[in-house]
């Protein structure tokens, strides 16, 4: 994971508060200044760890200690909040293909909303294409240029997500990791190249899984009733063309054999 955070005040610099960070992530994190950031602003980046890890080290005391110290994350709307996944999480290339199919295939009506980015910035461009191609040769050459995506492909050993925004927020950075993680469990569950993840497949592996941090950020940031209602629609126009082509393929199955009624 990587936080970044600044001073609210251009200039300010709390260096005792720094050094306390610091002293406190010793051994399974460091600080490291970023050139996207300002005078005095710093970036926790952790060493790899497991989800359930991150959440136990990152304590409500240490959100509290940086934003005492009148250092913001969230609403200078300059800093974000990556998350590094492993490759090694993935069961497949096929499973990261499904990861970001549902990322760029929902980003504005799910991603950008949990990921708290309004808009597209320099640091976290949504896409360089209109959706995302099922073509694994070509998922891998999305991001080939920079790695200023919405999903950083380029790492040779982890998939960066670069949509979050921000937080000092302890419950709003758990739910963060969540849903990564959530989007993990359900690419990882997928064999078929042609079956998507869902937002219905989101809603009930949160629900099976008892985020309640992330389940209070979809109720919070989410339109629920009508990502459903969009869905079932989806699936009744999806129902209709398949029949649609069913009746087309019986009448021109009839036309070539021209059957005569038998009596």
């Amino acid at each position: 994971v990587e936080l970044e955070t600044e001073p609210q005040d251009e200039g300010y610099e709390d260096i005792e508060m720094v050094k306390e960070v610091k002293n406190y992530v010793s051994g399974w994190g460091y600080l490291k200044h970023d050139g996207s950031l300002g005078e005095g602003g710093f970036e926790l980046v952790t060493h790899p760890m497991t989800l359930e890890n991150h959440i136990e080290k990152f304590t409500p005391e240490l959100f509290r200690t940086i934003r005492n110290s009148n250092y913001v994350s969230h609403t200078n709307g300059n800093c974000g909040l990556h998350i590094h996944i492993s490759r090694t999480a993935f069961k497949s290339d096929l499973a990261i293909v499904k990861l970001l199919e549902f990322i760029y295939g929902n980003y504005d009506s799910v991603v950008s909303k949990l990921g708290r980015r309004s808009n597209i910035t320099n640091y976290c461009r949504e896409n360089v294409i209109s959706s995302c191609p099922l073509s694994i040769y070509k998922v891998f050459k999305i991001n080939d240029t920079d790695r200023y995506h919405a999903v950083n492909t380029r790492n040779r050993e982890t998939i960066e997500l670069r949509f979050f925004r921000g937080t000092l927020i302890r419950d709003t950075f758990v739910s963060s990791l969540q849903f990564a993680g959530v989007l993990v469990n359900l690419a990882n569950n997928i064999e078929d190249m042609d079956k998507k993840i869902e937002w219905s497949d989101v809603f009930l592996e949160v629900y099976r899984l008892g985020y309640e941090e992330l389940s209070k950020e979809i109720e919070k940031r989410l339109d629920v009733v009508s990502l459903v209602e969009e869905e079932y629609e989806g699936y009744k126009l999806e129902e209709a063309k398949e029949e649609e082509e069913e009746e087309e393929r019986e009448d021109e199955i009839a036309s070539h054999l021209s059957l005569e009624p038998v009596e």
